[in-house]
């Protein structure tokens, strides 16, 4: 064409078009195929939704921003069709919550530098200018890396689009089922005949009652499974609240899984939990037995949606006398490693529950180190905890020392406390005997405060 005498029209329909067309086509797949080698991580989803996220005059809602974000990432995951940081794989219910990987206040900081955002009064505002305007191809990436980082990841751009109602269901649903798939996935990893429990046992449990006004979260005990807070939980929704039961990471299945289980995956799991009722429910009230009562108050110092908290046999410090030799075995655990005998490493301890249909019958040593460290993490925390709460002990308790739940108690920074003792020799006093007296009082608490 460059050689020819003649006048070209390159609008004509010359020849060499299809030719030139061709090799467009290849051109685009090798640059498509570029782009999905790319690892796709927190910064290019955030700035896709954010690009795509429809504008608005008052803001965008962070919260709704936030779902958008923890919705894309599930889709990626599932959808397997592009290259993903590992990051993706955990559990990513910590963007719904406090952000304490601040995977969003990161985001943010370099969006408000760079004059794309303006964040204030809990909504986002941007600027649309940022996102349309084109920019020299050697300056963008220090000028505007957002649209850069945006530019990477198109096809979530369907996600952002999605309206606010809709959003809340899908992540409510992908939550759900992911629940129920973990679960379903652990118990048969982990599986022990004549050992494990009937699923039904450690299968989570989610009351939905059509009066959507209260939710309240419950949260079972360490070696134990939401089998003990069933009575309980259909005794509130008699009442007419929507109850939800989690099953925390590492129960319902075999100790095995709960010795491998960090104290970090318990605090999601009630996460999880917490985020379908908030999608479910106007107010929430949180509230647990035994480890699953310091569990509620932990997520009550961090969520600020939680109307009241309510904790029955709380730990501070067990009476359970393995429980002090739980270091010293650790340590001997530690030095038969290192000189290969795994097989006279003593891992777990002989359990004697109340409930052994419910419980384990063998307490993994690294999960009584895990329960430790939850405590540990909570006892600084206490002081934080403004909201209304109430703490419910055995006066008799052979697990949990009443003294212990006593300076539990006086050291929470809520005004509005109460503590109540009765008179019962057990751990387990959410299921049994005479429960109906601990029910009604719990129910009375809750009854000030939806």
């Amino acid at each position: 064409m460059l050689t020819v005498q003649r006048k070209i029209n390159f609008d004509s329909d010359i020849s060499s078009k299809q030719i030139i067309r061709q090799f467009f086509i290849t051109i685009m797949k090798r640059e498509s195929a570029v782009y999905a080698m790319t690892t796709l991580n927190y910064d290019h989803v955030l700035a896709c939704i954010l690009k795509h996220f429809p504008y608005r005059k008052d803001g965008i809602d962070i919260y709704e921003f936030k779902c958008k974000v923890y919705f894309a990432i599930c889709w990626l995951v599932s959808n397997k069709t592009c290259c993903v940081s590992e990051a993706f794989l955990e559990n990513q219910i910590h963007l719904l919550t406090d952000d304490r990987l601040k995977r969003f206040e990161d985001f943010f900081t370099i969006a408000e530098d760079t004059n794309v955002i303006e964040v204030k009064e809990g909504k986002i505002f941007k600027d649309q200018t940022k996102f349309i305007t084109q920019s020299n191809f050697h300056t963008i990436r220090i000028e505007n890396p957002i649209l850069v980082m945006a530019n990477e990841l198109e096809p979530v751009k369907e996600v952002a689009q999605k309206s606010c109602d809709k959003i809340i269901d899908l992540v409510k649903d992908c939550i759900i089922e992911k629940i129920e798939k973990d679960f379903s996935q652990n118990y048969d990893d982990h599986y022990i005949e004549e050992e494990s429990k009937e699923k039904r046992i450690g299968r989570p449990l989610f009351l939905k009652h059509k009066n959507l006004i209260a939710g309240i979260l419950l949260i079972h005990g360490y070696m134990a499974a939401l089998e003990e807070m069933k009575a309980f939980a259909h005794y509130l929704y008699e009442k007419s609240y929507t109850v939800y039961v989690p099953r925390l990471k590492g129960h319902g299945t075999a100790p095995e899984d709960l010795a491998k289980t960090r104290y970090e995956q318990w605090i999601e799991s009630v996460e999880e939990a917490f985020v379908v009722l908030k999608h479910s429910c106007k107010k929430i009230i949180v509230g647990g037995f035994s480890t699953g009562a310091g569990l509620a108050m932990e997520l009550s110092t961090r969520m600020d949606n939680i109307e009241a908290v309510f904790a029955v046999a709380p730990p501070m410090r067990l009476q359970d006398l393995g429980l002090y030799f739980v270091s010293a075995i650790d340590a001997w655990n530690s030095m038969i490693k290192k000189i290969h005998l795994d097989t006279i490493a003593k891992k777990f301890i002989e359990n004697h529950p109340e409930n052994p249909h419910i419980n384990y019958v063998r307490n993994p040593i690294a999960g009584i180190h895990q329960l430790e460290k939850l405590m540990e993490h909570l006892e600084t925390r206490l002081k934080t905890i403004d909201k209304p709460t109430l703490v419910v002990q055995s006066r008799k308790d052979p697990v949990v020392n009443p003294k212990g739940t006593l300076k539990l108690f006086e050291r929470l920074g809520s005004d509005i406390k109460e503590y109540y003792i009765f008179d019962y020799d057990r751990h387990g006093i959410l299921i049994g005997e005479s429960v109906e007296r601990i029910y009604k009082a719990i129910e009375n608490f809750i009854k000030q405060w939806v």
